[in-house]
Parts: C-alpha cells; structure tokens; sequence
C-alpha cells in the first residue's frame, strides 16, 4: 500500500513537470516561426527600400537634366556703354559685345542687338559674327556699299546719337534698316555646340568715320 501510494505520488509530480516542459518547447517554436516572418518582412522592406533608392535616383537624374535642358534656354547677354570708331568698309572687330552660347539641337537660336550711332557723322552699321565669321542670313541690301548687316543707320547729319534695334525692317526712306525702338528677336539656324557670337561693325560711308555707343547683344537657344 505505502509503495502503490508513492508511485501514485511520483506519476503525479512527474506529469505537470512534463506538461510544462512542453509548454516551453511551444513556445520557442512559435517564437522561431515569428522570427521567421520577421526575417521575411524585414528581406522585403530591404527590396523595397532599395527599389525606392533606385527610383529616387532616376527622379533626382530627370530633374538635373530637365534643369540642365532648362538653363540651356537661359538668354545669355552681354553690353558696352564705351564709345567705338571705324572708318572701314568691311566689318571689323572693336572688341564686342560677345557671348559664348551653346547651340541646342534643334539649330535655333534668338538673337537681339541694339546699338547708338552718332548721326553726325556717316552712321553705321554692324553684323552678327560666329566665331569670326559672319553669320549669314542677315538683312541684305541695307547700304548699296554694304551687302550683309544686321542694323544700319546712314548719317543725316542732324546730330545726336541715333538708338536702332533688331529686327532690321527699313528704316525712313533710304536711312538704313532696323528698328527706332525696343529691340526684337531675329531667329538663326546654327549649327549645334558651343560659339561665340559679336558685333562687328562697318562705316557704310568711307567719307568719314562711324561712331558706335551703348552696344548691347543677347541670344537665347531654342529647343
């Protein structure tokens, strides 16, 4: 009977011990299966981080070459207050303006000029140069002594300075070509790539010599 009774005893203590030990082996398995997911979501987060890094990149990438495209379009200018002298007849080079401009594909590029010529004496007249040639498809026929210009003003004699501007529509009857106001857009097709663009300037008269001031010139690509 003693001996019935401590096994009884025995198989009872025996049994929670065992129900407990497998609680615990429960547990750690469902921790190993979490562990798992956790693994698993943390991989995909990663895949996705990167696919977001990655688009993040191109974005950045689109943007610095849509602002590269846009400052491509940028006007660029430049102007001399400074008075010149020439009594050439063929155009020379009295040190600018000028400006370095870089010709998108398209070809196409604006240009406005605007200058002062002293009527008092033989006018003047200038032409666009690209890297020192001259540019072609400008006004002809300005000044029977000058085949190609871009603005000209025959001297009239009646003093002052004379303010003309693109684009080269005649002017009065016979004084020239431009325009006795705010300057307007002439369009050049060019060939792509970096140039340099100036004023040079003519006496359309070789009785004398002309006179320039307040010489301004800008140009903008077009896409």
């Amino acid at each position: 009977m003693i001996l019935t009774s401590a096994v009884v005893l025995a198989v009872a203590l025996t049994v929670p011990a065992l129900g407990q030990s497998t609680d615990w082996f429960g547990l750690a398995s469902q921790a190993n299966e979490r562990s798992e997911h956790a693994l698993k979501r943390a991989k995909n987060a990663k895949k996705k981080a990167r696919k977001a890094n990655r688009k993040a990149k191109k974005a950045s990438q689109l943007s610095e070459q849509l602002q590269q495209d846009l400052a491509g379009t940028k006007i660029v200018s430049d102007q001399d207050p400074g008075t010149v002298n020439t009594a050439s007849n063929t155009y020379v080079d009295l040190g600018g303006p000028a400006v370095n401009v870089n010709v998108p594909e398209s070809g196409l590029i604006d240009v406005w000029a605007q200058i002062d010529v002293e009527d008092n004496n033989d006018g003047g007249g200038v032409a666009l140069f690209e890297d020192g040639q001259l540019v072609p498809g400008q006004a002809p026929l300005c000044d029977p002594d000058v085949p190609t210009a871009l603005l000209l003003w025959e001297g009239t004699g009646g003093g002052g300075p004379i303010t003309i501007g693109t684009p080269s529509a005649t002017i009065g009857a016979g004084n020239g070509c431009g325009t006795l106001g705010p300057p307007g857009p002439v369009q050049f097709e060019r060939p792509p790539g970096t140039h340099t663009y100036e004023l040079r300037y003519v006496d359309p008269c070789p009785c004398g010599s002309s006179q320039f001031s307040n010489r301004v010139v800008r140009v903008g690509p077009r896409l």
